[in-house]
C-alpha cells in the first residue's frame, strides 16, 4: 500500500508565461497551481520504486468545503518512474474556468486498474515463522475485501489518492501568489478526512486503519462476534478506540454500524484534527473524542462491547502501558480487536507474548503480499 503525498503546500500564482504588466483576459491561462508530490509508504520513508502514471486534476469549488459541488477545470498526467523521490506539479487555468470568489484544489490519483509493480519489494515476506511462533494454532485465513474499487485489494499494493486543501480565487491577479495550509484531504471508501502534510504521527493516515476501513462491513461485524455475543451492522455496540489519530476507524465504524457509539481516544495532539474529521463526516452525535493517556491510573468507567486498536504497537516502550489500559477498560464480555502492520517484525512481535499473559487470541485474519504484512486479532480477557 502506498500513499500519494503532498510535500509542499498548494500555491496559486500568476502564470509565468504571461508578461509582467499584461492584463489577462478571461480566456487566458492567467493562473497556475503548483505543488510537489511524492509516492511513499505510510511512514514516508520508503518511496515507491516502480513506474506509474499520476493523474492530477485542478478542481473548482463553489464553496469552501471539500464536499461542495465542484468541476474539473484542467487535468494532466505526470510520470512517476523508479528512483524518484518527488515530482513537481504545475497546472495552468483561465479566469473563465475559475471565477473569483470560488475555490481551487489539486487532486492526485492513480488509475485503480493500472498495473503496479514495486521493483524493490519483489519477494514475499516470510510469514511462516512469525505465525508459528506467535500466533500458533489458529485459522490463518485472509481478508475478504469490500466491493468498492477505491479499496483495491486489501493485500495491496495500491495507491491512496489525495487532494490539497482549498484556496480561494482572488478578485485581482495582483493579489497573487497565495499559499494554502499544510493540510491534505483523503477519501477512503465512505470517509472524508483531513490529514496534515507534516507534523506528528497522530495527524497522519496509517495502513492498518485503512485496511479496517476497506474490509467488507458484514465480515468485520462477524469478526468482532464471538459465542453468544454476535454483532451485525444494525447492532447497538459501545466501542472504545485507542490511538484514534485522525479518526478514520472511529468515523468509519460509526457510519458502517448505524447504532454504534464510539469514544475515539488519543493524546491531546490528535484532538483538533480528529474533531475536524468527525464534524466533516457529520457523525458528531455518535462519536466523541476524549484525551486518554495510557499511563493514567484512572479508567473511563464504561462497559465496552468492543475495544479497537490499529497500528499502535510500533514502539516497545508503549507495550506495557497499552496492555495495562486494555486490562483496565476490558470486562469479561469485552472483545478487543487489534490490527497491526508489521514494519519491524522482530521487535514488534515481542508484544504478543506479553498480551498473551492476560488476553486470549480467539480469531485472526491476515493481509500479506510482497513486503507488506498486516495482522488483525480478536482477544478476550483470560
Amino acid at each position: 500500500m502506498y500513499q500519494i503525498k503532498f510535500l509542499k503546500t498548494l500555491t496559486l500564482q500568476r502564470n509565468p508565461i504571461l508578461p509582467p504588466k499584461y492584463k489577462p483576459k478571461p480566456k487566458d491561462p492567467a493562473y497556475e497551481l503548483t505543488t510537489t508530490l511524492s509516492v511513499t509508504n505510510d511512514l514516508g520513508e520508503q518511496f515507491y520504486y516502480g513506474d506509474v502514471e499520476l493523474t492530477v486534476q485542478a478542481r473548482y469549488f463553489i464553496q469552501n468545503s471539500p464536499t461542495a459541488k465542484n468541476e474539473v477545470i484542467n487535468i494532466t498526467t505526470i510520470p512517476w518512474t523508479r528512483g524518484k523521490r518527488s515530482v513537481d506539479v504545475k497546472i495552468p487555468f483561465s479566469m473563465r474556468d475559475a471565477p473569483a470568489g470560488g475555490y481551487v484544489a489539486l487532486h492526485a490519483s492513480v488509475d485503480p486498474k493500472a498495473k503496479m509493480v514495486d521493483a524493490m519489494n519483489y519477494g514475499k515476506i516470510p510469514t511462516e515463522t512469525l505465525i508459528e511462533e506467535t500466533f500458533e494454532g489458529l485459522d490463518t485465513s485472509f481478508f475478504k475485501t469490500c466491493d468498492d474499487t477505491s479499496c483495491g485489494e486489501i493485500a495491496g499494493p495500491w495507491f491512496l489518492a489525495t487532494m490539497t486543501n482549498l484556496l480561494q480565487v482572488p478578485k485581482t491577479i495582483e493579489e497573487l501568489p497565495l499559499k494554502g495550509e499544510y493540510m491534505a484531504i483523503r477519501e477512503i471508501q465512505n470517509v472524508l478526512l483531513y490529514e496534515e502534510m507534516s507534523g506528528t504521527i497522530a495527524r497522519h493516515l496509517w495502513d492498518a486503519g485503512v485496511m479496517v476501513n476497506c474490509w467488507d462491513v458484514d465480515e468485520l461485524a462477524k469478526f468482532m462476534s464471538l459465542g453468544d455475543k454476535q454483532f451485525t451492522t444494525s447492532s447497538k455496540i459501545n466501542i472504545l478506540e485507542l490511538g484514534t489519530g485522525i479518526g478514520l476507524v472511529a468515523v468509519h465504524l460509526t457510519k458502517a454500524m448505524k447504532r454504534a457509539t464510539v469514544l475515539a481516544t488519543d493524546l491531546e495532539d490528535a484532538e483538533e484534527i480528529c474533531n475536524q474529521n468527525i464534524n466533516l463526516n457529520g457523525v458528531g452525535k455518535r462519536v466523541k473524542f476524549s484525551e486518554l493517556d495510557w499511563e493514567s491510573p484512572t479508567s473511563t468507567g464504561i462497559k465496552w462491547d468492543v475495544i479497537i486498536i490499529t497500528d499502535c504497537i510500533y514502539n516497545p516502550l508503549y507495550f506495557e502501558p497499552l496492555i495495562n489500559v486494555l486490562k483496565k477498560e476490558s470486562g469479561p464480555e469485552t472483545h478487543v480487536v487489534l490490527a497491526h502492520k508489521f514494519r519491524e517484525p522482530y521487535s514488534e512481535s515481542q508484544f504478543f507474548p506479553k498480551i498473551d499473559k492476560f488476553f486470549r487470541l480467539r480469531k485472526q485474519r491476515w493481509s500479506s503480499r510482497e513486503q507488506k504484512l498486516i495482522h488483525m486479532g480478536l482477544y478476550t480477557l483470560k
